[in-house]
This record gives C-alpha cells, structure tokens and sequence, in this order.
C-alpha cells in the first residue's frame, strides 16, 4: 500500500484536499521481479511517484510497470476520501467507537452505518455552528495524530 504524491494524514492540507490510498495484490515473487526490472530502469533505490512522474521516461516506466504487473480490478484497489471529511470521521472514531467498544456495539455502529452518519454530521454541521473553535480542534487534534506520543499527549494545551 502506498499513499503516493501526496500529503498524508496533514487532513489541513488545503493544496492536496484528497487522501489516496492504493494498494496491489498479487504473486510477490511476480511483482517483485517486476518492481526490480522498473529499477533497474532508473538510477534510483526505491521506486518514487512523485520522481518518475516528473518526466517522459519515468511515466514510461510508471506505465510498463502497472503491464508487467497485469493490474486487473481484482487485482487493484484505490480508496480517494476528501481530507477535511474524513478529519471528520477519525475524530469521530477516536471520540466515540472507544465507547462503542467498551459497550459492545462496535460492529454493529460500524455495519450500521451510524459511524458515517455521525462523520457526515460533523462535517457538515461543526463549522459553521462552532466556527473557530471547530477550526482550533481540527488543528489541535491533527497536531496530536501526526506527533502522536504519551509525551505529546500530556505536554499539549487544550483548545
């Protein structure tokens, strides 16, 4: 899996609105023969998006490779979700699956569809209702997420 040319969890990203994550299936000693002729195709130690797309022979590269590999859709799996949303959602599993957990109704919130349903609401709802302060807490808790420790934890004021 790959979340490549972009961003990553920094959900406040507002040049890269959209989180990608990809991933491939397949025989490893296939895909890793394929992976090593596209290699040994650059000058590079590690197969990098956002380098080969730069240029014709990296593109070239980038597209030989997906045919060595026979992406098929079962082979092939790409999930796209819209940063500032799904800032939304983790924020909404953080707060709220651990109690649903704890009281057994984790599955059952989850295959429900009220995990979603209460991202959606947030999402839509928590900015212009709260304005700055739900501005201050995507912040902070974004913060936390991406230099999340026990230290930082308990060192970081609270919005």
């Amino acid at each position: 899996m790959d979340e490549s040319g972009n961003t990553g969890e920094n959900l406040l990203d507002v040049a890269q609105p959209v989180y990608a994550l990809a991933a491939v299936r397949g025989d490893l000693d296939d895909i890793s023969a394929a992976v090593t002729t596209a290699l040994s195709r650059t000058q590079m130690a590690e197969l990098k998006f956002n380098r080969l797309r730069t240029s014709n022979p990296g593109r070239r590269n980038i597209l030989k490779l997906l045919g060595d590999i026979d992406l098929t859709g079962y082979r092939a799996a790409v999930s796209v979700v819209h940063k500032p949303w799904m800032l939304a959602a983790k924020l909404i599993d953080d707060l709220v699956e651990p109690r649903m957990l704890a009281r057994g109704l984790q599955m059952a919130w989850y295959g429900g569809g009220a995990a979603k349903n209460m991202a959606d609401a947030l999402y839509a709802q928590a900015p212009p209702a709260l304005g700055d302060v739900y501005s201050e807490l995507q912040s902070s808790f974004v913060q936390l997420v991406r230099d999340y420790s026990p230290e930082a934890v308990t060192s970081r004021s609270v919005v």
